[in-house]
């Protein structure tokens, strides 16, 4: 396949019949070259792309979360139902009795009455909730409230957390408190009515 070319030199060079074609540069040397030659349009790219993230970031609200933890009273404190489930407890018919009607504890008991809408209702007109969650109704902003709170009771040591977020700490914090404000005087009107 290679043929002979007579020349004025003695020897016969060998041409292959086939010519190689040029070397082809190695692929990352191409890619760094395309790179710099797009080099403007990318630094416009990694521009925009940093100051649309910076805008992004500060009109993200803050959000802050105020967590207000409270210890039901002990069983000896109890009255009424609770206390009548106490005594039969001491006999075995305590434990039966309290799953028939439905009651669990104190704890279940107060996380009842700080998701009621009576709570709820009362911290919309105190803090006027309407305004800050920029709804017309109450409804509306109950459920606002609702979905911005967790109130949860520890199985184990029977402790009541009451967790508020909120764009603004303070009132974040204002209504954590005011959950257990409205708690106890719930609890005191309660207690006082049925006396």
């Amino acid at each position: 396949m290679t043929q002979q070319f007579g020349s004025r030199l003695d020897s016969a060079i060998e041409v292959p019949a086939h010519p190689m074609p040029p070397e082809t540069p190695q692929p990352t040397l191409a890619l760094a070259r395309l790179l710099w030659a797009r080099r403007r349009f990318l630094a416009r790219v990694a521009l925009r792309t940093l100051i649309i993230c910076a805008l992004v970031s500060f009109l993200i609200p803050n959000r802050y979360e105020s967590t207000a933890r409270i210890m039901p009273p002990d069983q000896q404190n109890q009255t009424g139902v609770s206390m009548l489930l106490g005594v039969l407890g001491s006999t075995g018919l305590g434990a039966s009795a309290s799953d028939l009607l439905g009651f669990q504890g104190t704890g279940e008991l107060f996380v009842g009455i700080l998701q009621s809408e009576r709570v709820q209702e009362r911290l919309v007109q105190r803090f006027d909730l309407r305004r800050v969650y920029w709804v017309r109704l109450n409804v509306d902003a109950r459920s606002k409230l609702a979905s911005n709170t967790n109130i949860s009771v520890d199985r184990k040591s029977g402790i009541i957390s009451v967790s508020v977020r909120d764009r603004d700490p303070k009132r974040a914090a204002a209504l954590a408190q005011a959950y257990i404000s409205e708690l106890n005087r719930t609890v005191a009107e309660v207690s006082t009515s049925s006396a």
